[in-house]
């Protein structure tokens, strides 16, 4: 198959596909749509053909969620041991268009006889105890599985700046249909969020870092900001930032000042930190209200995981629990990957390997250019996929 391009100085680029000139300018609006719809349908086919543990209980917090912003008490928005809300929001959307297609007579709702907040009251009074989480499902899934299309989406884009056009939609639809993270992507959790704004945040910082831009380093900040408003895995996404500059650092692109890395490091972690804190005091209602409350309940809420067992804790070891020994997720974790995640994996440390090699030997090649790139993703590689295989019990 012959691929030509036409350059001309008064006419856009056009490119010659088997044949078949394509304007650029299409090409590029085709490929992130292409991309989108591959990603999204399979996301909501089939939504309400099934039902997973925790879903009745997410309905649940999304419904008091939303009575709680109704209401604008905002203190009572607090409804979980962990922030979570970017799924309480999309969940509070998919129950309240729900039930504004109920009211509008389009799809009633038989159980529902009342207005709208004293319907809330009535599903709301037993907390715990959701008892048409059915009525609700495809609606609560639905949001979520498209900002989750959105986000994957967005991986792309973020993702080609780093590592060109063809690698950026290859890795982009390993992420996409990764049986963990498409499962995860369908469902009312906190899990799915978590991952995708985790590697997100992190995508943003490497851009920053690679090749400076404040909108880089505040699109980060905000996202890992979402991030930890998921779930509170999510501080390991510090850890994760600072291995991956520190990398950047000490091994600068050729005819980059060492001292200019260090520097950007340094305003990038900060800048960072800043820019988090703010978006996660921003963007949680409760924090406006009630803030030390809602510090001291995340606190609480991990003095507790650690300290009791989770109502599905197995053994390992004799009597160590699982989900209490660390070494527990070190042995199960490698049978929980696919065999492709699995391949990569190794192609990548074997690829970061060989760029630290060629930056030692100062060989000009794209891998050890782009050596500490790879060795970040390669760090977070592991933890975009844990929420969908380890289950880090952090609340």
């Amino acid at each position: 198959m012959d691929v030509l391009i036409e350059k001309s100085s008064s006419r856009p680029r056009r490119l010659t596909l088997a044949g078949i000139n394509i304007d650029q300018r299409w090409l590029r609006l085709a490929i992130p749509l292409g991309l989108f719809l591959v990603i999204f349908i399979p996301r909501i086919a089939g939504l309400d053909v099934f039902l997973t543990a925790d879903e009745d209980d997410q309905i649940m917090f999304s419904t008091v969620f939303l009575k709680s912003v109704l209401q604008g008490k905002w203190g009572r928005a607090l409804v979980l041991g962990y922030p979570g809300v970017p799924t309480l929001v999309l969940g509070a959307i998919g129950v309240g268009l729900r039930y504004w297609f109920h009211y509008q007579g389009w799809l009633p709702l038989a159980w529902v006889q009342d207005d709208l907040m004293p319907t809330l009251n009535q599903a709301t009074a037993t907390f715990g105890t959701f008892a048409y989480p059915l009525d609700f499902i495809y609606w609560v899934r639905f949001p979520l599985a498209l900002v989750a299309s959105i986000s994957i989406l967005g991986i792309y884009f973020l993702s080609r700046r780093l590592i060109g056009e063809r690698v950026a939609i290859l890795g982009t639809l390993i992420i996409a249909f990764d049986p963990f993270i498409l499962s995860h992507t369908r469902v009312i959790h906190v899990d799915g969020p978590l991952a995708y704004f985790m590697f997100l945040s992190f995508l943003a910082f490497l851009l920053y870092l690679d090749q400076g831009g404040w909108r880089w380093l505040i699109l980060s900040g905000v996202l890992g900001g979402l991030a930890a408003l998921s779930k509170t895995p999510a501080a390991l996404l510090g850890p994760i930032l600072l291995v991956a500059g520190l990398l950047y650092a000490l091994f600068p692109p050729s005819g980059t000042p060492r001292s200019v890395r260090w520097k950007r490091l340094g305003i990038a972690l900060l800048g960072w930190g800043l820019i988090a804190m703010l978006a996660f005091f921003a963007l949680w209602p409760a924090m406006w209200q009630r803030p030390l409350f809602a510090l001291e309940l995340i606190i609480r809420n991990l003095q507790s995981v650690n300290s009791s067992l989770h109502p599905t804790t197995g053994h390992f070891w004799g009597d160590q629990e699982s989900d209490q020994n660390p070494f527990y997720y070190l042995l199960v974790f490698p049978y929980h990957l696919t065999p492709l995640v699995s391949l990569g994996i190794v192609t990548s440390l074997g690829l970061i390997g060989y760029g630290l090699l060629a930056r030692w030997r100062k060989l000009e090649t794209w891998a050890g250019q782009n050596a500490a790139a790879r060795a970040g993703a390669g760090c977070l590689c592991g933890r975009l996929y844990c929420p969908g295989v380890a289950g880090v019990p952090a609340g």
